[in-house]
């Protein structure tokens, strides 16, 4: 995971480089949009709980709290509660997946970074992630939820069942290019974020990548994402 961040370093670096010698650019102009589109685990997760049964030692109700990432879960013998919280179950059938019965889960904070720059909210050093990076950006010039913004999703299920999130992942793309004077969107992913990313490139026209996306930025991509 450092190694990664270490050659994000080595890509922002040169970009500030690039920005600092055109200054016979506006540098305005030069600030592509940032979208973070995280890996496998790398979105927080919120769930509250109206289950009529539960493990002896587990709560059966409750308003909404943090999931994923919640280290003060992942101890024994809150883990086990845990597990039984955040599992999926697959219908062979229909193909897709549902929750525990009694448990609703969702991902909190659509378009903002932090919920990507921190994956535990608590903002514990063990759940940082894009955090360094968007730093770099702002040291670039650039504002957190003007043009750099986060796409957060429910990591547990795949692309088949993720339709809304597409659809939000436009609309949230084409309010960054319209915002910031018609600029093209740079998406930056990280592994299971790039076959994510990729699958949406997909089911836009040609005409709309080559006007609205200027780059994406993909770091240990998984499944040849």
């Amino acid at each position: 995971m450092k190694l990664v961040f270490f050659w994000i370093y080595v890509v922002l670096f040169s970009i500030k480089e690039v920005v600092n010698a055109g200054s016979f650019f506006k540098r305005s102009k030069l600030l592509s949009p940032v979208i973070f589109v995280p890996g496998d685990g790398g979105s927080q997760l919120e769930a509250k709980l109206n289950k009529s049964s539960s493990l002896l030692y587990c709560a059966k109700k409750s308003d909404w709290y943090s999931l994923w990432l919640n280290l003060e879960l992942l101890v024994i013998p809150p883990v086990y509660c845990w597990v039984e919280n955040v599992k999926l179950y697959y219908d062979e059938i229909t193909r897709t997946t549902h929750n525990t019965p009694g448990v609703d889960i969702r991902v909190p904070g659509w378009g903002d970074p932090e919920v990507v720059e921190w994956i535990d909210p608590t903002h514990n050093k063990a759940g940082a992630y894009f955090k360094d990076i968007a730093n770099v950006l702002v040291d670039l010039g650039y504002e957190r939820k003007k043009n750099i913004h986060g796409a957060p999703y429910d990591f547990r299920k795949g692309p088949s069942e993720h339709r809304q999130f597409f659809i939000d992942l436009k609309k949230l793309v084409e309010d960054s290019y319209e915002r910031n004077s018609k600029s093209p969107v740079t998406f930056i992913s990280h592994s299971m974020g790039s076959p994510m990313t990729l699958v949406f490139l997909h089911q836009q026209t040609t005409e709309w990548r080559k006007k609205i996306r200027k780059a994406t930025n993909k770091f240990s991509r998984s499944m040849g994402g």
